[in-house]
């Protein structure tokens, strides 16, 4: 049977600009070498507390590769998340890391 995990952090991006990608990746402490594991992210704008219209953030670019880990001697999968904010004023916004092992 499968089994599902998540983490949950947030993350701000400021007004009408494309930031470097975000790198997200799953521990590797909990990903053990040769696991048959599934990993990726979503996002959600964090409401700022005050209702004022705003776009949704636009997805550039998606792209999974792998690095050499050095810390753990070994690669790892990452996924590189480019995004665009299109509103006057930062966006705050939950990426959850999803991973899913059989």
């Amino acid at each position: 049977m499968a089994s599902v995990d998540l983490i949950a952090g947030d993350y701000t991006i400021a007004a009408n600009s494309t930031p470097d990608p975000f790198t997200f990746w799953w521990p590797p402490e909990q990903n053990p070498p040769g696991s048959d594991t599934f990993f990726d992210v979503s996002i959600a704008e964090v409401s700022p507390g005050v209702e004022q219209p705003s776009v949704p953030l636009e997805e550039v670019s998606r792209v999974r590769t792998r690095v050499f880990d050095v810390g753990e001697q070994r690669p790892r999968w990452v996924l590189l998340l480019t995004l665009h904010n299109p509103n006057p004023f930062e966006v705050t916004f939950r990426a959850n890391h999803i991973r899913v092992r059989s």
